[in-house]
């Protein structure tokens, strides 16, 4: 069973009341049939029942166990006006602009958690990011104990031969929508919150501890998503480069590595060429100089095929920053073709 796959079961075992602003919006509607049609929530549509009706009419899809409540004429406009202006008092916001605000779509939507009438809302199909989310921070506020708003997105990747990323293929992303400049103290705050979120899944035994390295550049910059300062733990055990060579049947010692350039940002795919010192081994044995070799490598498939390293050493080269990293022995790693010299 896939990661969505659970979450549809789950969310079927005890079905929350989900509240979507954007209610008139056909694809909004489309969606909503759907997930009261297949059990996932209890769905409260905002809008004008008259265009809602239609447009579902339109599109042939049912609004069985769909409730539809229009915002501008709600009763219970007075009611979320006043934990509006509770929550907004101190920011000059007066009674009357508590309800003038209480009656926007998003607003409303967002009220109705904070009074304990839904358990959600979802919105964004037809309001930027920026406006569903201030919403919900001025009508619900943050989290106890959280300091920042942050997102992430699930990603399910397909399971490939020597690539097995997270628990059945799910990765979270964070954040992607919300702070695209973090510093590292809101980078750790939002690793945080998404490891939290994590941990009451049926995955909270694969969440690790979690901290800022600051081994990495904020995005968007000049770089990309360049690791720095990279410094590698030495292992618990740890082999020479003597014990490598003696353990290997047949291979290629690799002295230093250049022209090192990206080729898929997304699976971290590599390309380059061996330099100034490629010999084979075989039996234990250095037996000769070689050519020089170029290669296509991904370093998440080259990590999984580690099987032993050494101490880490400082090494740098000249298309490179400095780091602390050990001698590896890697099995399968992709060399592509031969150089001249």
């Amino acid at each position: 069973m896939t990661l969505i796959e659970k979450l549809k079961a789950r969310a079927r075992t005890r079905p929350q009341r989900i509240v979507l602003p954007e209610g008139e919006d056909p694809r909004v509607i489309s969606a909503a049939s759907a997930i009261a049609r297949e059990g996932f929530a209890k769905i409260t549509l905002l809008g004008r029942k008259q265009i809602i009706e239609s447009a579902a009419a339109d599109m042939r899809v049912p609004l069985t166990d769909i409730s539809i409540i229009d915002s501008q004429a709600s009763p219970r406009i007075e009611a979320y006006a006043q934990i509006y202006n509770e929550r907004r008092r101190a920011r000059g916001a007066s009674l009357e602009e508590s309800r003038d605000i209480a009656r926007k779509p998003l607003h409303f939507a967002a009220l109705t958690v904070a009074a304990g009438d839904a358990d959600g809302t979802v919105g964004g199909a037809a309001n930027t990011t920026g406006e569903t989310v201030r919403a919900a921070l001025h009508a619900i506020g943050l989290a106890p104990g959280a300091k920042l708003v942050s997102s992430f997105f699930i990603m399910v990747i397909p399971q490939r031969p020597g690539l097995d990323l997270g628990p059945d293929g799910a990765l979270l992303f964070a954040d992607c929508a919300v702070v695209p400049d973090p510093n590292p103290e809101e980078l750790a705050e939002i690793a945080r919150a998404t490891a939290e979120k994590m941990k009451k899944s049926e995955y909270q035994d694969k969440v690790g501890p979690v901290a800022a390295t600051g081994h990495g550049f904020s995005l968007p910059n000049e770089m990309g998503e360049a690791p720095m300062n990279i410094v590698f733990d030495t292992p618990v055990d740890p082999n020479t480069v003597e014990q490598m060579i003696a353990s290997t049947e047949r291979g290629v010692l690799v002295t230093r590595l250049w022209y090192i350039r990206e080729v898929d940002p997304y699976e971290k795919i590599l390309t380059g060429m061996t330099r100034d010192g490629t010999f084979y081994v075989e039996n234990g044995r250095v037996r000769h100089g070689i050519l020089n070799f170029r290669f296509n490598e991904s370093l998440i498939h080259m990590f999984s095929n580690v099987e032993a390293m050494g101490t880490p050493v400082r090494a740098s080269g000249e298309e490179s920053f400095d780091m602390v990293a050990p001698p590896m022995k890697v099995r399968d790693f992709n060399f592509t073709e031969v150089t001249k010299f």
